[in-house]
Parts: C-alpha cells; sequence; structure tokens
C-alpha cells in the first residue's frame, strides 16, 4: 500500500481523477469484487486499476471477462472498462510489458492521462476447471518447476526466483509432451504495417502507435473506439484446433520447456522480453518449444531470454512459431504449468489467442522507430 499511498495516489489526486479503493485479503477477493458489481456500480467507472502483481491483476481481467460473458446490460457496461496495473509485486511482466518500465508514478501517469490500447489475451482451458485468460505466458516444464519451488520460499522475496532456478537448472529435467497447434495464417496481424513499429519488415517491434495493433478495436479520426464483445472468446480453446484439423500440426518429444507466449511479455529478467518482436495485439501468440539439451545449450537459452529475447532461428534447439491455437499434453505427473505466475496442474492444456479483447491504461512502449 505505500507504493500507493505515497507515489500514486498524489497524482491522482492532483489530477481530479475519483477512486474507490478495495484492500483485497485474500486470493480471488478481487475477482470476487468485480463480478459482484451491480449494473449501477460498473457504469460509474471508467475502468480498474490494480496495484500489485500479475496474479492480481489477472484475477481482476478474469473478473471482468466473466461479467462479460454473462451478456446483458452488465455485459455491455462491463465492455467498455480499461484495465491499468500499477506494479507492485515481484516480477509484474504485464506492466513491464505495456509500458516499457517497471516505475509505478508512470503507470499511474497513463491512468490519469486516460491512455489506452488494446491487448491479445488468452484463453487457457483446463479439462475438470473453469477457463482462464491470461495476457502474457502459460508455461510448462523449467518455468512451471521455477514457479513450483518458490512458492515455497515466499520468506526470501524476490530473490526466491532466482534460488529456485538455479536449482531446476542444476536438476536439468527434461519432459515429454505432444503439442498440437494451428499455425497463423501470413496475414494474420500483418495489415496496417507502418507508424509505431521498427525492426526489420518481417519482425517489427511494436510501440505506442502500432498500426498493427490499433486495427483490434478499429480506429477513427486517429482515437481507438471500443469494439463489440466478440463471441468466440466465450467458446473452449479447443474448438478451433477441431475445426480446422488439416492445417494443425502436431509435435512429439522430450522438452525441456514449452511456453505460449501473447505479448513481448517483459520483466526486469527479460528486459527487452522474452519475444521482443511480438505485439500487443495483433491476433498472434507464439509458441516456444524448447528441445531437450545439455546444459551449456540450456544456459545459452536463458542467457538470450535475459539478454536479448527470443526470434525464430536464433537457436537450433529452440521453435518458434506463430500460431492461433495450441494443445499440449504432458505425458507424465511431474511437469507443471506456470500461467502469469499462477499455478496450473498437471493437465492437458489448450490456449487460444483473441484479438484486443481488453483495453488497458496505456500508450504502448514509446521507442525511436528506424
Amino acid at each position: 500500500m505505500q507504493i500507493w499511498e505515497t507515489t500514486c495516489l498524489p497524482i491522482f489526486e492532483s489530477a481530479g481523477v475519483k477512486v474507490r479503493r478495495t484492500v483485497t485479503k485474500a486470493a480471488g477477493h478481487a475477482r470476487r469484487e468485480v463480478e459482484t458489481m451491480s449494473l449501477e456500480d460498473i457504469s460509474l467507472v471508467d475502468g480498474f486499476v490494480v496495484v500489485g502483481g500479475d496474479g492480481l491483476f489477472g484475477e481482476v481481467l478474469n473478473g471482468i471477462l466473466s461479467v462479460r460473458a454473462e451478456g446483458g446490460p452488465r455485459a455491455a457496461a462491463a465492455a467498455r472498462l480499461r484495465l491499468g496495473h500499477i506494479p507492485a509485486g515481484s516480477t509484474d511482466a504485464l506492466a513491464w510489458t505495456i509500458n516499457g518500465t517497471r516505475k509505478p508514478a508512470a503507470a499511474a501517469l497513463h491512468v490519469v492521462l486516460g491512455d489506452r490500447t488494446p491487448i491479445d489475451c488468452m484463453r487457457i482451458d483446463v479439462p475438470g476447471h473453469p477457463p482462464s485468460f491470461s495476457c502474457c505466458i502459460a508455461s510448462a516444464g523449467f518455468m512451471g518447476e521455477v514457479l513450483h519451488m518458490s512458492e515455497k520460499m515466499r520468506w526470501a522475496g524476490p530473490s526466491r526466483y532466482d534460488i529456485a532456478g538455479a536449482y531446476a537448472f542444476v536438476k536439468h529435467k527434461t519432459y515429454s509432451a505432444t503439442v498440437q497447434y494451428l499455425p497463423a495464417d501470413e496475414e494474420t496481424g500483418r495489415r496496417g504495417d507502418g507508424e509505431g513499429c521498427s525492426a526489420s519488415p518481417s519482425l517489427r517491434h511494436c510501440g505506442s502507435g502500432c498500426q498493427i495493433c490499433r486495427q483490434a478495436v478499429g480506429a477513427t479520426a486517429g482515437e481507438l473506439v471500443v469494439s463489440e464483445v466478440s463471441p468466440p472468446w466465450t467458446r473452449r480453446s479447443g474448438e478451433l484446433l477441431e475445426a480446422e484439423p488439416r492445417k494443425v500440426k502436431t509435435v512429439e518429444g522430450k522438452f525441456k520447456g514449452l511456453m505460449c507466449v501473447v505479448s513481448p511479455c517483459r520483466s526486469d529478467k527479460s528486459v527487452h522480453g522474452i519475444l521482443p518482436h511480438a505485439h500487443l495485439a495483433d491476433g498472434c501468440m507464439w509458441l516456444i518449444m524448447v528441445r531437450q539439451c545439455n546444459h551449456l545449450q540450456y544456459l545459452r537459452f536463458l542467457v538470450a531470454l535475459s539478454t536479448s529475447g527470443i526470434a525464430p532461428g536464433q537457436l537450433s534447439f529452440v521453435e518458434v512459431v506463430r500460431c492461433r491455437a495450441a494443445r499440449i499434453e504432458p505425458l507424465g505427473n511431474d511437469c507443471r504449468w506456470n500461467v502469469d505466475g499462477e499455478s496450473l496442474p498437471n493437465r492437458p492444456v489448450s490456449c487460444q489467442v483473441h484479438r484486443g479483447l481488453v483495453e488497458v491504461f496505456s500508450r504502448g512502449v514509446e521507442h525511436r522507430c528506424s
């Protein structure tokens, strides 16, 4: 709460922005607060600002989408709301990703200025569990193992991830899995390439004013307009794979790790992002498959994640595939899942990206075009 009281609240008060604060008391509290709001309460606010980590942001995100899935007046009111993330957690990947910084004051300024940009969300379906949505990453194998071990070391603070990561690296476990994915069409998310993007034509970096991402909700007189609720995101992720079986690719084998990434996914462990060329709202996700490899090779992969991010063809034992949906079935009982810092059970997981599903208080990362 110190970040809010000393850094962010004065910014809101100076800008004349009215807020109503709710302090969460347990896991799931934030989601319940959102889901139980009346139509009148929803209509009185412009959005929700989360002061916390990625897990708390995920609760609010899933709460809003739960309301939108109901249909009716409450859903229509919830569809216009924006989300903000003031970083106050251990990783804060979402704030890093949409703002390019982990500074709470910068995130607060984006809110009071009324900035808005659409972001893709990935629907994740696990048998026997309600669907969940993610704005960053779902990973199995090494990353899931790190999360599982770090949860037992919360006393160590943020350094618990380094300790758990070192231990998982030494263990050097591999995981058998079957992966199915639907490759993205060449044109998916590519229209509108130009202003706001940088780097090579094939792998442009997403930035403020990115024309690819602006198309997620359309543009009128240079301003984004709120899109209508799209029915596909309310359906099970696996349906897309079943609907286009001839296009589905299947990969089997042993892996060090598997990741479904729906944004650049920046953090203090990967400042440029796991995938620096990924967009915030192009309707695509990236499947990263790290094949069985030796310690030195995996160290090269981890160093690349930390220093520059990963690109297709960068490492011979790492496949990076642009896709629309994927299904990962771990073969064994020891593979763990990590979804934006939250654990999922060891079961087959289906993921599908939905373009520009929500809007956030942000203008995207501002960097110089080249």
